[in-house]
């Protein structure tokens, strides 16, 4: 299963919650990443010269990166000149309003107080089920005998609904004398 649509809408939402939350100055892109099964790579790049950006402590900008395979990280230059990755404290699918939380502090220079965070993307649960199912079951997934069942239990569903959307077990109270939850004509 190619997951990289599901990706690309999560660095989508995030990069909605940046503009909405006041920082739109940023370099964005995304890009299918060379792993398994449609991974996806986000970044945004804020310039030195970006209001919010403090220049001593970021010289060359500030990159954040999210990757479907690694969760959320930034890079930083030691006072060697060598550049490290390090951990943001969110979840890898966290709330884009956790991930803009942390942006102040981060753009300020103060790493060692970023505000961790564990609140999760509103569709983390069924993107991180849906992994593991393909991870489980592998690609083939859907094959034709998955999709059988879907169309079988989708066609009891109907069946069950009946005629104008009445259940079933309602129709057939009425129809042999019973009584139904719905008023009926007249007040009886």
């Amino acid at each position: 299963m190619d997951t990289f649509g599901i990706w690309e809408r999560y660095a989508s939402d995030v990069e909605q919650e940046f503009r909405r939350a006041g920082f739109p100055d940023a370099s964005y892109s995304v890009a299918r990443g060379e792993g398994p099964r449609g991974s996806c790579t986000a970044s945004w790049t804020w310039d030195v010269a970006t209001a919010l950006v403090n220049a001593h402590e970021w010289p060359s900008g500030l990159t954040l990166t999210w990757s479907s395979l690694g969760g959320w990280t930034y890079r930083v230059l030691d006072k060697h000149g060598q550049e490290n990755t390090l951990v943001l404290p969110v979840p890898p699918l966290a709330a884009p309003s956790a991930v803009s939380a942390v942006l102040p502090a981060l753009m300020d220079g103060r790493r060692g107080l970023l505000p961790s965070s564990q609140e999760l993307w509103e569709h983390a649960g069924i993107v991180e089920s849906s992994a593991t199912s393909s991870l489980r079951f592998g690609d083939d997934k859907y094959d034709e005998a998955f999709q059988a069942a879907e169309e079988e239990a989708e066609a009891f569903l109907r069946w069950q609904q009946g005629p104008g959307g009445a259940d079933v077990a309602e129709v057939s109270a009425v129809q042999e004398g019973g009584s139904s939850a719905a008023p009926q004509e007249g007040g009886k």
